[in-house]
C-alpha cells in the first residue's frame, strides 16, 4: 500500500533540510554547492511524483467513496415498518433493529437476517415484521457500508444479546445470503434462508434445513451461478419459486437497476416467501 503522502514529504523534507543545515555549518567548497543544486534536483524530481502519486491515490480513494455511497435507501413502507405498534414491538440498536411480536408468551425461535449488498439495512423492516407477525423474534443487521462481507459475524452479537433464544435461523437476501450461507457453515444454526442468493462455501455436509427462494421475474440473480451453487448446499434443500416475483422486492427500497418488473405485489411477494421458509424451517 502506498504511505500516506504527507508522511512521505515529512521524512524526506527533514532529511534534505537537515543535511543542507549542515552543508551551511561547514566551510563553503565547490563540492558542498554541487551538491546542494544536487539535492534540489532529486527534491523536484520526487516532489513532481509524490504528486502524480497523490493525484491516484485522491482518485482512487474518490471512486471508493463514490462507489459506496451509491446504495438503495429505504423506502416509506420501509419507515413505516419500523414503528412498534399493537402486534410487532421494534427496537433499534447501535448495530441491529429487533422486531418481537407484541403480548403472549415470549418467542423462542429467533430469525436474523443479512441485508443486501448496498442496500439500507431498514429496507427489510417490512419482511422482518410480517415474520415477527408470525410469532417469530427478528433481527435486521446493520453492515459497513451496507455489504455483508465486512462483518460475516455479526449474527454473533445478536444470538449473545439474547441467551433466551434456543433456536435460530439464519437468512439473507442477494450478497446478504451469501455471507449469512458462509456464516452458517461455521457456526450453529437451526436454519438457513436464501432470498434470491447462493452460497460461495461448502454447506453440503452441514446438518442444518434450507430454504431457497427467488422470483421468475428476477433480472439480478445469476441463474447459471444459482445451478452451479446447489452443489454445496445441504441435500434436502427445499427450493421455492415465486411466480412475478424479482429481484428488488424481497426488501422494500424501489426497483433495482438490471432487475425485471414484477407482475404482484411486493405484499404478496412477503407473503410468500415467509410463509414458505417457516413451513421449510420451522418444526411445528
Amino acid at each position: 500500500m502506498i504511505p500516506p503522502l504527507a508522511l512521505i514529504i515529512r521524512t524526506y523534507v527533514l532529511k534534505v533540510n537537515g543535511e543542507l543545515e549542515c552543508q551551511r555549518i561547514l566551510t563553503y567548497n565547490p563540492y558542498m554547492a554541487k551538491n546542494k543544486k544536487k539535492h534540489s534536483r532529486i527534491f523536484k524530481i520526487f516532489i513532481a511524483l509524490l504528486i502524480a502519486l497523490g493525484v491516484f491515490e485522491l482518485a482512487a480513494f474518490g471512486a471508493l467513496a463514490f462507489y459506496l455511497s451509491d446504495y438503495e435507501h429505504a423506502d416509506a413502507d420501509a419507515e413505516a415498518a419500523m414503528k412498534s405498534g399493537d402486534v410487532v414491538q421494534v427496537v433499534k440498536t447501535e448495530d441491529w433493529v429487533e422486531f418481537t411480536p407484541s403480548g403472549g408468551s415470549e418467542p423462542d425461535t429467533g430469525i436474523i437476517f443479512y441485508p443486501g449488498g448496498k442496500v439500507e439495512y431498514t429496507a427489510y423492516a417490512p419482511l422482518m415484521r410480517d415474520f415477527a407477525e408470525e410469532g417469530y423474534f427478528c433481527a435486521v443487521v446493520k453492515m459497513p457500508f451496507n455489504l455483508a462481507l465486512f462483518d460475516k459475524n455479526a449474527a454473533k452479537d445478536v444470538k449473545e444479546a439474547h441467551p433466551e433464544i434456543t433456536d435460530w435461523i439464519i437468512g439473507g437476501h442477494s450478497l446478504g445470503g451469501v455471507v449469512a450461507a458462509n456464516y452458517a457453515a461455521i457456526s450453529d444454526f437451526d436454519g438457513l434462508f436464501l432470498l434470491a442468493a447462493y452460497p460461495s462455501t461448502d454447506l453440503s455436509d452441514k446438518d442444518i434445513k434450507t430454504a431457497s427462494v427467488y422470483g421468475d421475474a428476477d433480472g439480478v440473480l445469476n441463474m447459471d451461478e444459482y445451478e452451479a451453487s446447489k452443489s454445496n448446499l445441504p441435500p434436502d434443500l427445499k427450493e421455492y419459486v415465486i411466480a412475478g416475483g424479482n429481484h428488488s422486492q424481497f426488501g422494500s427500497y424501489g426497483l433495482q437497476d438490471g432487475d425485471g418488473k414484477a407482475s404482484i405485489s411486493a405484499e404478496d411477494q412477503r407473503e410468500q416467501t415467509v410463509s414458505f421458509v417457516l413451513d421449510t424451517l420451522v418444526t411445528k
